[in-house]
């Protein structure tokens, strides 16, 4: 352990008054202090309140520290940070952290942040959609996706389907197959309306 843990970490939210019962190791190796109580209640990852990890024996976690102490403040009844002015990979692994843990009072903050990136990283923003089969952000974001080769969005898709859907961008429309699902969106379909022959 590095010389923070001489110094047990505390809450990353400023004017927090919790004890400070649990300690969680970023993949960057810092602490962060945090709230079982509070874990239990806002995200999923944390289920037991018996779960306790002191200084000396941090949960380590896959997450640099810049993402847990962001998630931290989502674990808490306090007004939300906004994630204007964040880099876009700072958003992402913030995004996907917030799907790992649960964590839902972020999840139309990250879907709104992804959406306002859909054209400058359209490749990661259809990934983090597929993923999470979010077919409003996919709509969004397939169009500016055009420019990539099939292959390169086949290594980024594994969904049969949606990639059958994508490869028929550059079709007429009438030729779109239908979804095979009934659960399905209509995938692409603002970029299938603003298509003209």
């Amino acid at each position: 352990m590095d010389a923070s843990a001489s110094e047990p970490a505390s809450c990353p939210v400023a004017g927090c008054r919790l004890p400070v019962d649990i300690f969680l190791q970023s993949s960057d190796g810092i602490l962060t202090g945090a709230h079982t109580r509070n874990l239990e209640t806002f995200g999923e990852a944390f289920p037991s309140s018996s779960l306790a990890a002191p200084p000396s024996e941090p949960i380590v976690l896959d997450e640099p520290a810049d993402v847990l102490q962001l998630l931290m403040h989502f674990m808490h009844l306090i007004p939300q940070p906004s994630l204007e002015g964040r880099s876009f990979e700072l958003v992402l692994r913030f995004a996907e952290a917030v799907d790992k843990y649960g964590v839902h009072a972020a999840d139309q903050l990250c879907w709104l942040k992804m959406r306002d990136h859909a054209e400058t990283n359209s490749l990661e923003v259809l990934q983090y959609a597929a993923r999470l089969n979010l077919y409003d952000l996919l709509d969004i974001a397939a169009p500016h996706t055009l420019r990539y080769t099939f292959s390169e969005i086949a290594r980024s898709i594994s969904d049969h389907d949606l990639l059958v859907r994508w490869r028929s961008l550059g079709h007429r429309p009438a030729m779109l197959p239908r979804p095979a699902a009934a659960g399905h969106a209509v995938l692409f379909g603002i970029c299938m309306q603003s298509y003209r022959l």
